[in-house]
């Protein structure tokens, strides 16, 4: 096994759903509320954070738990049609698998939501451990996920673990742990807003992974 730890983000880090959570809250928001017209810079603003989280902003704390099942339920039932892997992935994790390093996916997910969208688009045989939303104490930006896979792993090399992911949240992530940040461009975070919180690599294409590992 390689000595270098291997954590990616999910959702617009592995697969593109930016679409699909775009129809979902749309669709999600239209159900439980309305009259509230959503801005794009709004939609935007959703990656990242938990469901939660995002929630909370609109509605009272005892309707959340509703709304988010309705969200997951929406989602689930678009998820066959709108979820794909990006160009490029696939092709790395074979990469990373074939030369044994450890990998593993933390995301403010649920674990279930995010299982279903690696089986949708055969993913699912590249990971070690996969940390969702229930398996971390506390949620991106807090570090404890990554304290989690550091335990799966029984490491504390810090200098060894690499978090790729889309958002700011992620580089955020990677920073409160003390470990190495990547940021993708491949969704919609851009170039000149990675470096904005000084992120420590910045890929725009998932091969470019592999040249930093083997540095």
């Amino acid at each position: 096994m390689k000595n270098k730890y291997i954590v990616f983000d999910c959702d617009g880090t592995l697969v593109n759903t930016y679409p699909l959570i775009m129809e979902t809250f749309r669709r999600t928001f239209k159900k439980f509320l309305p009259d509230y017209v959503l801005e794009e810079d709004e939609l935007n603003s959703f990656f990242g954070p938990s469901l939660r989280k995002t929630f909370l902003k609109y509605f009272k704390e005892e309707q959340v738990d509703e709304v988010i099942k309705g969200y997951r339920e929406i989602n689930r039932s678009l998820m066959p049609t709108w979820i794909y892997a990006f160009e490029g992935i696939v092709d790395v994790l074979k990469y990373l698998k074939q030369h044994n390093y450890p990998v593993s996916i933390l995301s403010n997910k649920a674990y279930d939501m995010i299982m279903l969208g690696l089986e949708l688009t055969n993913l699912e045989e590249y990971f070690d451990v996969v940390i969702g939303y229930e398996q971390m104490p506390e949620h991106k930006p807090d570090p404890s996920g990554i304290d989690v896979i550091k335990a799966f792993y029984h490491t504390n090399d810090l200098n060894n673990i690499y978090l790729i992911g889309d958002t700011l949240i992620d580089i955020k992530t990677a920073q409160n742990a003390g470990i190495h940040s990547v940021g993708v461009t491949w969704c919609i975070t851009k170039r000149e807003t990675f470096e904005s919180v000084n992120t420590e690599y910045i890929i725009d294409h998932p091969s470019e992974l592999i040249k930093i590992l083997e540095e």
